[in-house]
């Protein structure tokens, strides 16, 4: 028995060692392990801390294009406004364009009318200098012969 106990001693002896070399084996892999995953964790905190700025980023490039969206409708809804005004500007533009062209095209035809009547008048002055010509040629003529008339009658009265 006593080297029964012996051997008993020496076996359980020799697995403290071993269980040992496990134990720091699974403690060493587990540090390893929690390491790892430490790593892990702080990039994918840094990544969505990442994020969050970006998405913030992007909220307030969002907020303000809204504003400028909206900006820009209101803008959209002045120059509809205006272009409605101007709209209806060129219309009573136009509408009064046609009535000049008509008291246009009235007083053309009345100008024609009394261009027509002065040109009958310019006639008739015409051919009434021709006669008043013609007359004067006349009673020139008529002084004269009168004038030889007369001295014919002062010659036979004097014979």
């Amino acid at each position: 028995m006593a080297l029964n106990r012996r051997g008993d001693r020496s076996t359980s002896n020799l697995i403290w060692p071993g269980f040992v070399d496990a134990m720091t084996a699974l403690l060493l892999v587990l540090m390893f392990l929690l390491s790892i995953f430490m790593i892990i964790q702080f990039v994918l905190r840094e990544q969505l801390t990442g994020k969050d700025r970006s998405l913030a980023q992007l909220s307030a490039q969002l907020s303000v294009l809204s504003d400028q969206l909206a900006a820009s409708e209101a803008r959209g809804e002045e120059y509809e406004a205006e272009l409605q005004s101007l709209g209806d500007l060129l219309a009573s533009e136009r509408t009064r364009v046609r009535q000049l062209e008509v008291a246009a095209e009235s007083a053309r035809l009345r100008n024609e009318e009394l261009s027509a009547e002065l040109r009958t008048r310019i006639a008739e002055v015409a051919a009434l200098t021709a006669a008043a010509e013609r007359a004067e040629a006349e009673r020139a003529d008529v002084q004269s012969q009168l004038a030889s008339l007369e001295a014919r009658s002062a010659r036979l009265q004097e014979l």
